[in-house]
């Protein structure tokens, strides 16, 4: 077996090859795309073991909601199909507007869509940097969470 592929989407240069950098000290194969195009394209070559997707914020104000969950359910269903077996997707969400139960909804409708069985390994927040004051939502707008796909 050689080293697990992760895709790596970015579109600032210097944070790609940062990300790629890391990657590779840690055994991974690293494949930089520019945009989500280009990731399609080499996506569409062979499965990949890691898929890490941290999109700009989807929505600006509460009434674009249900479009932002739209637009994470289909980043999520694109992702899910790119993964193989054993693989794992991490998934943020930095939008204040979608809290983590609306995110997680979307990322778990899309494994259903797709017939996905998938284990949650990890749950993401924002670090103590950026606290959270529980009277100010706004302030809980770091979102995330890590899934192996179980079958």
């Amino acid at each position: 077996m050689g080293p697990r592929r992760v895709l790596v989407v970015e579109d600032e240069q210097n944070i790609r090859d940062l990300v790629c950098l890391h990657l590779g000290l840690e055994g991974y194969e690293c494949v930089p795309a520019a945009d989500g195009t280009q990731a399609m394209t080499l996506a569409s070559e062979k499965p990949f073991d890691l898929i890490i997707l941290d999109p700009p914020s989807f929505t600006r104000n509460r009434a674009s909601v249900p479009d932002a969950l739209r637009g994470y359910k289909e980043i999520h269903l694109r992702a899910l199909k790119l993964l193989k077996v054993g693989g794992t997707l991490a998934s943020f969400c930095c939008s204040h507007h979608v809290d983590a139960g609306l995110f997680l909804d979307s990322l778990l409708s899309a494994a259903y869509d797709t017939r996905h069985i998938l284990r949650r390994v990890a749950t993401y927040t924002q670090s103590p940097d950026h606290p959270i004051i529980p009277m100010i939502p706004e302030t809980e707008y770091l979102k995330g969470f890590a899934f192996e796909v179980v079958r």
